[in-house]
């Protein structure tokens, strides 16, 4: 049975049910691997280390994995609020979107994401916006 297929999951410890799969997000022609570097060191000060851990930890996850929201704040080290708060960032910076299927809430991560825009570059110190343009130029 697959995440997709997988009957309602509830859990008195969480508001939320997820039932994570990993999914294309449309996205941009342009784009990089989700579980590479670049997400790592570029996206981590926009989205903080909780998303980024959240869309590593999800986007590694067997296709048949059905976990709650509950059991995936605890793999993250995190309680039950801010798991809610981070897929709720997740999503408002288009890095997973979450979705109903066949009645079951499901985290979708893309297996590749956009570059980070340049409006969201513009808040990085200098020195990060500097480092980022000469990588770009080789």
């Amino acid at each position: 049975m697959t995440a997709t297929q997988a009957p309602p999951i509830t859990t008195p410890h969480a508001e939320r049910t997820y039932a994570l799969i990993s999914d294309e997000v449309p996205i941009s022609t342009r784009t990089v691997a989700t579980l590479s570097d670049y997400t790592e060191r570029w996206w981590l000060p926009i989205l903080g280390p909780t998303t980024i851990a959240l869309i590593r930890h999800v986007a590694q996850l067997e296709d048949t994995e059905v976990v709650t929201g509950h059991e995936l704040a605890v793999r993250l080290g995190v309680g039950d609020t801010t798991i809610a708060k981070t897929v709720r960032r997740g999503e408002q910076f288009g890095v997973l979107a979450v979705r109903v299927e066949h009645q079951v809430q499901g985290i979708c991560v893309p297996t590749r994401l956009r570059p980070v825009p340049a409006h969201l570059r513009a808040k990085w110190p200098l020195g990060m916006q500097t480092a980022y343009a000469l990588r770009t130029e080789r």
